[in-house]
């Protein structure tokens, strides 16, 4: 074999995937397959990346089965990901195709816990990995996704879906770190839960202002700022969160039907406005409620409009402490009254609540135009957070329709 420059891979392990094919994942795998079918997939995310025929190219799709895939028992900077990566959990174990997902699948979970032992009695999060995933090997900072040290390539980007992330980042984390931070051009998360996460300064670092879209996502009880860098909301819950600083940090595309409630920031305002033109300080069907901060008041406790932008645009929302001499159509204040702020197990912001408009609720049929932004990518939406249908005309304020 001496000046052979490849050798042919056979074997249930060979990675002979065609570009974009998927690999699966199954975490209660009794031995590692191939990822090829269901029946043989692979373990470890980490293993699926490493197998995809498109590796070479730093580009992955990886299909996840329900279940919680525990961080990489490697020490140090956790699992490295590709710079094009397409992530999708939700799958039953029988799926031919994302589509065929059910509503009724267990969660997917990611979590920085290595051993599974972190809700045992007696475990610990000292082993706990201080980041998620990253994408260059090279550091310049500890970051879960670790920050890239050059400016990315022309990528297609990162898309999560359906996954649900939580716990807390081990004691590796440094001030700054991030749980994760893609070196791309795009970073898309739709239908996904960020619940408790802590131990990080920002749950993305999305670095050279690489365009970051959350829809239908969750933010429950994170302790960290979502962002790094400014990104675009649209169907999101952003509850019990908290930071030192700018929770929310919006681009130019802003955000629209999205609920921020009982969150705080020890510094400004939770929701900062940061883009430049004519839609970076427009608010369409959005419910700001009850948000804290540590040096602001009022409405600037809930959120700063930007300095670059036109004026102030508010409409069809609920601002708390918003008062008629603060302008807009339609903005509402006072009590949103939600459904069930609290929850069955009567602890606000544990995961359980519901913030959808409760009887008798002022937000109910308080929805009008979203005015999306022209180029932005964003349509108007066919379902809210959780995928019930959108009413053509008259959508309901905040992320849920009913």
């Amino acid at each position: 074999l001496s000046g052979c420059r490849e050798v042919l891979q056979l074997g249930p392990n060979a990675p002979s995937f065609a570009p974009d094919e998927a690999v699966r994942v199954d975490p209660g795998a009794a031995t590692p397959g191939s990822g090829r079918t269901w029946s043989e997939p692979a373990r470890s995310i980490a293993d699926a990346v490493g197998r995809s025929a498109s590796g070479a190219a730093d580009s992955a799709v990886v299909w996840l089965k329900e279940g919680v895939h525990l961080a990489p028992p490697t020490a140090g900077l956790g699992l490295r990901i590709p710079q094009n990566l397409t992530l999708v959990g939700g799958f039953a174990g029988d799926e031919s195709d994302p589509s065929g997902r059910r509503s009724s699948t267990g969660p997917t979970v990611l979590t920085f816990d290595r051993l599974g032992d972190d809700e045992l009695p007696g475990g610990s999060t000292d082993e706990n990995a201080p980041r998620l995933a990253y994408t260059n090997s090279a550091l310049s900072h500890s970051t879960p996704f670790v920050d890239p040290v050059e400016p990315p390539p022309s990528v297609p980007g990162v898309l999560l879906d359906r996954i649900d992330v939580r716990g807390s980042a081990g004691p590796g984390a440094a001030t700054g770190g991030a749980a994760f931070t893609p070196a791309c051009e795009v970073v898309r998360v739709q239908d996904c839960t960020f619940e408790g996460v802590s131990g990080v300064f920002s749950l993305f670092d999305n670095f050279w202002n690489t365009p970051a879209t959350f829809e239908r996502t969750s933010f429950v009880g994170v302790e960290a700022r979502l962002t790094n860098e400014p990104a675009a909301y649209r169907e999101c819950l952003i509850a019990g969160c908290s930071s030192f600083s700018l929770l929310v940090w919006l681009d130019e595309r802003g955000i629209r039907g999205t609920t921020v409630v009982g969150n705080s920031v020890s510094f400004g305002s939770v929701v900062h406005c940061s883009g430049a033109g004519p839609t970076a300080n427009v608010l369409r069907n959005v419910v700001l409620a009850d948000n804290a901060s540590g040096n602001q008041a009022g409405v600037d406790a809930q959120i700063r409009f930007s300095d670059s932008g036109d004026p102030p645009d508010v409409g069809w929302s609920f601002i708390t402490d918003w008062t008629p001499g603060d302008g807009g159509v339609q903005v509402l204040s006072g009590d949103p009254v939600f459904a069930d702020p609290l929850g069955p197990d009567g602890v606000p912001f544990s995961g359980d609540e519901d913030h959808a408009p409760g009887p008798g609720s002022p937000l109910i049929d308080a929805g009008g135009p979203r005015d999306e932004p022209a180029g932005s990518g964003l349509e108007e939406p066919a379902v809210d957070l959780r995928r019930l249908s959108r009413r053509a005309l008259h959508p309901l304020g905040g992320a849920h329709e009913e």
